[in-house]
């Protein structure tokens, strides 16, 4: 009988080596999720800055036609960046609808808005609240605290 093995010491090397390449692997995807979450919070802060610091609207001339089931209102960009889109939230006596605007604003101009919504869904409109959107680290950051609410007329 002359069986052949490996070396305690080689293999007590061998278990140390590959503990060591696990742990480096381990580490560099954790290093990698960190780095994406800093990111990612970093977008999230500069978003929320833009919106509070540089986004200002004004709605006026606001006009609801409930039998042709549309909304027309003028929006005046008074801020400092362009305004990518607009988020428009119809609260009805029976449901709350939300529409995006797909059209830009430049600063310190002023455009007519005008859209089409579900009257059979939300009922009664009893308020608008118009949203402005920015885009911050290429990605679409809605301003809910410069949003601006509406009667209906």
């Amino acid at each position: 009988m002359n069986k052949k093995g490996i070396s305690p010491l080689l293999a007590t090397v061998l278990l140390i080596g590959f503990a060591i390449a696990i742990a480096v692997l381990i580490y560099f995807w954790y290093t990698g999720i960190i780095k994406q979450e800093v990111a990612k919070q970093g977008c999230e802060i500069e978003g929320k800055n833009l919106c509070t610091q540089q986004v200002e609207i004004q709605v006026s001339s606001v006009q609801c036609t409930p039998e042709l089931n549309t909304i027309r209102m003028r929006i005046e960009n008074r801020g400092q960046v362009l305004i990518n889109d607009f988020r428009l939230k119809i609260r009805g006596k029976d449901n709350i609808e939300s529409i995006t605007f797909s059209k830009s604003l430049n600063q310190g101009s002023t455009e007519e808005f005008s859209t089409t919504y579900d009257s059979s869904n939300t009922g009664t409109i009893e308020e608008l609240e118009v949203f402005p959107v920015v885009v911050a680290c290429n990605s679409p950051v809605t301003c809910s605290q410069q949003s601006v609410k509406l009667d209906c007329q």
